[in-house]
Parts: structure tokens; C-alpha cells; sequence
């Protein structure tokens, strides 16, 4: 049986993340992850493509079942004279670093903060400041469109103590929108939305396998150090398990040495959600956390 209750968690959790652009004030400018709900008989349900779709679909995806970075550039629309081909690339591969180029993390972070004022004053000066251009996210993604998954971690965490809560909040709601991209969601703009045909099919083992992939290939200081992260693998760890069962496949084995993530999963085994919602029940393994972070870091030999 499906376990509902860790479901609706994660959906919480990616509720959560899904953050508006700064500039847009309360206005999602993206569509959210679907919800999934295990009440549906998904099962059952016949999927007709049209030979267009089909073909659109054996050209964007890789052997891997996830697609070439290419496709995903669409979801990340940015104005006229901007890049944000970075931003995409990071779905199909968020290990690679052609921004961060293996340098120290503070100096990624400080090197962002120069990319975002070199951003900021090239739209000023071009008469549109940042947040003129407000449909689709487009000025978010020209102000981020350089950053690699390392260099967003680097702003969303605000390392160095650079970045404004604004800027965090957006390369928190990017980081989110990868990850909807890796699950196969048309996590984007609404128009783009509306056309993509989800790669998985409604294949929801698949599809949290392939975020749980994608998670696995984020940066060191992201797996070590990130308490979201940390929640959301455990998560999508248990809940592909289940749904792999409900299939009638045995799951893959996993096993991890990350003392943050390893945490998380013990904290879901012993979950009763009929007794306490998680975060309270969490509670106990609280005064764990830094202590789990410490091990990482030695772990993943950071500085």
C-alpha cells in the first residue's frame, strides 16, 4: 500500500519550494508540480499520443529516460540579449559546473554576486531595470541564467552572506523548477506547460527515480549541508519504493554513508502520521541535524 501521508508530504514540500519571482510580487509565474494523489485509479488509464507528440518525445529523450538539456530551455524563457541556456542545462546534468569550474564555494558565491550586479546594471542601463519584464519569469532568468546548480546553492544558501532574501527565494524557486524538470513535469511557463507531454507517462516509480538521480548529482555542498535537500531525497527515496511495489517491482537497493539524508530516512521509518504531523514529529531528531551536517562535511572533504 502506498503510503498517502509521506505523498502528501512531499507534495507540501514542493509546494513549499516553488517560489514566486521577486519581481513578480505574489504572482507564480511558473506552473507548480501536480499533485499526486494516490486516490486516482492511474492504473488504468489508456495514454493515446499523436504521432507528432511521439516523435517529439523519441527525439528530446536520452537512454536514460530523461531529455537532452536542450529541451528544457523552453521553461527557462529569458528576455531579449540573455542567456539562460545554464539553467537548463542543469536539469539533464546538475553535476556539471561551466560557471562554478570546480572553485572554492565561497569564491562561486562571491563571483555570483558580481554576475547579479553585472545583470542588474545592464537591464538598467538598457531603460528596463530588473522586474520590468515580468511574464514568465524572464527577467528571473536572465539575472540567473548563467549559474550552474553549485552556483544557485551558493545563492540559495547565501553563502558569504552576499545575497538578499529576495535572490535566495529565486534560486530556491529555479532549484525547485529542475527538479519538477527531472521528474518529468512541464514545471515552466503556463503556455509551455499546456504542451509537454510528461516523458514517464504517468509512471510514477519512474519518475521519483529520476529525481532521486537528479538529486544524487547535485553538488557536494548541496548533499552535505542542505536540509531540504536532505528531506526531499528521503522523501522521493521512500515514495518511489512504494509506488516500484505497487507496480509489482521490486525496488532497486539503495544505501547511503550521508549521515543528513540517512537521518531523514530513519526519521520517515518511524513517522506514524496518524500520531503527529511529521515536522512535529521530527522534533526529536532536531538537536541530530548539525551534528549530521559536521559528518558530511568531513564526509565530502569540504572546506
Amino acid at each position: 500500500m502506498i503510503n498517502t501521508a509521506l505523498t502528501n508530504l512531499y507534495q507540501g514540500l514542493i509546494q513549499k519550494n516553488v517560489v514566486t519571482d521577486p519581481s513578480q510580487g505574489n504572482e507564480k509565474q511558473h506552473t507548480p508540480f501536480p499533485v499526486l494523489s494516490d486516490q486516482q485509479p492511474d492504473q488504468n488509464v489508456q495514454i493515446t499520443l499523436s504521432d507528432e507528440a511521439k516523435n517529439a518525445l523519441q527525439t528530446a529523450t536520452s537512454n536514460t529516460g530523461l531529455s537532452d538539456a536542450s529541451f528544457y530551455e523552453k521553461f527557462y524563457p529569458a528576455r531579449e540579449g540573455f542567456s539562460s541556456v545554464n539553467l537548463a542545462a542543469a536539469v539533464a546534468d546538475p553535476s556539471a559546473q561551466p560557471y562554478s569550474q570546480n572553485r572554492a564555494f565561497s569564491d562561486v558565491a562571491a563571483s555570483a554576486r558580481e554576475t547579479l550586479d553585472t545583470k542588474y546594471q545592464q537591464m538598467m542601463a538598457s531603460g528596463e531595470p530588473y522586474g520590468s519584464i515580468q511574464s514568465e519569469g524572464r527577467d528571473r532568468n536572465a539575472a540567473f541564467g548563467e549559474f550552474d546548480r553549485r552556483a544557485l546553492y551558493a545563492i540559495a544558501s547565501n553563502e558569504g552572506g552576499h545575497f538578499s532574501k529576495d535572490e535566495q527565494n529565486a534560486a530556491k524557486s529555479i532549484m525547485s523548477q529542475q527538479q519538477g524538470n527531472a521528474m518529468g513535469f512541464g514545471s515552466g511557463p503556463t503556455r509551455v506547460a499546456e504542451e509537454h507531454v510528461n516523458p514517464f507517462l504517468g509512471d510514477k516509480a519512474a519518475s521519483f527515480k529520476a529525481m532521486n538521480s537528479f538529486l544524487d548529482n547535485v553538488s557536494a555542498e548541496e548533499r552535505a549541508t542542505s536540509v531540504e535537500w536532505a528531506q526531499q531525497r528521503a522523501a522521493g527515496q521512500r515514495i518511489y519504493e512504494d509506488h516500484a511495489r505497487k507496480q509489482g517491482e521490486e525496488p532497486e537497493p539503495f544505501n547511503s554513508d550521508n549521515a543528513l539524508l540517512n537521518l531523514f530516512l530513519e526519521a520517515f521509518d518511524s513517522w506514524n502520521a496518524d500520531e503527529a504531523r511529521f515536522n512535529d514529529h521530527f522534533k526529536r531528531y532536531e538537536d541530530r541535524v548539525d551534528g549530521a551536517i559536521a559528518e558530511n562535511t568531513s564526509l565530502f572533504a569540504l572546506e
